[in-house]
């Protein structure tokens, strides 16, 4: 029982740490923006998986205030997102 425990938590964080290196792959403009708003619109497809949200809520630390400007919001509009979360 404790290795599935165990094995869980090394899944969990092998994704959080897959998607800290999508975040910096777009740092370093290895990713487009269209590439990371394909990865939002992924995770919003699962809001009831607990760890999809956990992953959406990761890209979106890594990445947010990179998006946040003029362009992106013609792509992604903050409100239509909170809007799936009432």
């Amino acid at each position: 029982m404790k290795n599935t425990n165990v094995s869980v938590l090394d899944r969990r964080k092998c994704y959080l740490s897959n998607i800290q290196l999508i975040g910096e792959l777009f740092h370093l403009q290895m990713l487009s923006e269209s590439n990371i708003h394909s990865y939002f619109s992924y995770f919003l497809k699962f809001i009831s998986d607990e760890e999809k949200v956990e992953e959406f809520c990761k890209l979106l630390t890594v990445v947010g205030k990179s998006l946040n400007k003029e362009s992106a919001q013609v792509r992604m509009n903050v409100c239509n997102i909170l809007a799936l979360f009432i």
